[in-house]
């Protein structure tokens, strides 16, 4: 089974062991190329609904893994018992749903060894949560597919790191993403740039009679010209 690219780092950032939970499972791809490829001996395949979980099971009876994945109807982990996993997988849903339910459950959350996020959105506000909620960020990565940047990062209990990238930078654009160079990084960092440019010329132009609401964005936008030219520093040593 041949895995998109963005799912296939999300496996790799899980790293291996006994068992995981993919929350969110859809038609159950990753968990087929975890045990495939034997980096988990048992995963758990949970999805909200039906349609995509009954296409897992099917996908799962197809590769002849029946023994090894379970699929299980679950409204995020409601359905996932203590102990049950070692490490938890939240990928392709928006960062407000993905802290939603992982504060939901948070005696499950805290057990966990290893958490591995990919959100769809607001991904500082994930890294924030995680730093609040007395997680370090281990490894992050970061891919783009069909046009689309998609950062992802494990998490384990411990003190915050921000991979001496400083705090601010961390939380916006992945403290090891910075230290790594990440090269997918720098070209998210400079496509955001170019747009924040724009953006804050087309405001600057319109910008005409006193307007306080113009204003603000203009100040909101310059900014994230500053973030994100402050992050590119990190490419030039």
């Amino acid at each position: 089974m041949v895995l998109s690219e963005r799912l296939k780092h999300v496996a790799l950032l899980a790293g291996s062991g006994n068992s995981l939970a993919d929350i969110g499972c859809d038609h159950g791809y990753l968990g087929i190329w975890l045990v495939r490829n034997k980096l988990f001996e048992h995963v758990i395949a949970m999805d909200l609904r039906e349609g995509p979980l009954n296409a897992a099971r099917h996908n799962v009876e197809e590769e002849g893994l029946s023994d090894f994945i379970e699929c299980r109807l679950s409204d995020g982990c409601d359905k996932l018992k203590k102990g049950e996993a070692q490490v938890l997988n939240f990928a392709g849903m928006g960062g407000p749903l993905m802290i939603s339910l992982l504060e939901r459950n948070m005696e499950l959350t805290r057990s966990m060894d290893r958490l591995v996020l990919q959100p769809q959105s607001e991904i500082p506000d994930v890294r924030q949560w995680l730093k609040a909620n007395g997680f370090s960020i281990v490894d992050e990565d970061i891919v783009c597919e069909d046009g689309k940047f998609y950062p992802m990062m494990a998490a384990v209990k411990g003190k915050w790191d921000d991979h001496g990238a400083g705090d601010k930078e961390a939380i916006l654009f992945g403290g090891s993403l910075l230290k790594k160079k990440h090269p997918v990084l720098k070209a998210y960092l400079e496509k955001n740039l170019t747009q924040n440019e724009d953006v804050l010329a087309r405001l600057t132009a319109a910008l005409g009679a006193e307007n306080e609401r113009m204003n603000e964005r203009i100040t909101e936008v310059e900014a994230s010209i500053a973030d994100i030219r402050e992050a590119l520093k990190f490419y030039e040593a």
